[in-house]
């Protein structure tokens, strides 16, 4: 019999800037993605630009655990684009917390 593994938290935030704002929030989520790799518990940190709309952009996270998600939250490096980004959004971010469809193979 197998160890029952923890799902793992998926978060993905949707950012939309305000027009012309596009290329300054890229840059921030550039940085933002660069540093949250190296978080400890992070899976995944990925950062997608929407190619219908230069203004908008997607985050797809994955952490080991909520403990790992609370932690990258206090980060200094996280806190700053928070503290920065509120004047060039459009609207406050999304996010959506998900879960995967597929089951995992019994063992």
């Amino acid at each position: 019999m197998t160890e029952a593994k923890r799902p793992t938290i998926i978060l993905m935030p949707i950012f939309l800037a305000r027009a012309g704002l596009g290329s300054a929030l890229e840059a921030e989520l550039d940085v933002l993605q660069r540093n949250s790799r190296g978080d400890e518990g992070c899976i995944s940190y990925s950062v997608f630009a929407d190619l219908a709309d230069p203004d908008r952009f997607i985050l797809f996270e994955e952490w080991e655990s909520q403990a790992h998600l609370d932690a990258h939250n206090k980060q200094m490096h996280v806190r700053r684009f928070t503290d920065r980004i509120a004047e060039w959004l459009d609207r406050p971010f999304e996010v959506s917390r998900l879960r995967g469809v597929a089951k995992a193979p019994e063992d």
